[in-house]
């Protein structure tokens, strides 16, 4: 697993331009959802916890736009199916 402890996250990111940041914390949330349905679909329990906790990582360096991103693409993906909720 890849550690950023010698250089603060933010220090990456100013050194980049903003379209290039955007770009670049949209592709981070898709992999994170991606790294997601890895983690459901695996068996392995120390592999598993190692896997959520670079999520859990990754997550916690996130802005807020991708942040929200992450979380609504996760609730597309994982949540429950809206037209059976409307059936129920």
């Amino acid at each position: 697993m890849r550690t950023s402890a010698a250089v603060p996250p933010g220090a990456r990111l100013s050194r980049r331009n903003s379209s290039c940041r955007r770009g670049s914390e949209a592709s981070r949330s898709e992999s994170l959802v991606e790294l997601c349905e890895h983690l459901l679909s695996g068996r392995g329990e120390a592999s598993g916890v190692a896997l959520a906790r670079e999520i859990l990582g990754r997550c916690a360096e996130l802005t807020t736009g991708p942040r929200i991103a992450f979380f609504e693409a996760l609730a597309l993906r994982f949540g429950p199916d809206p037209a059976r909720l409307e059936q129920a």
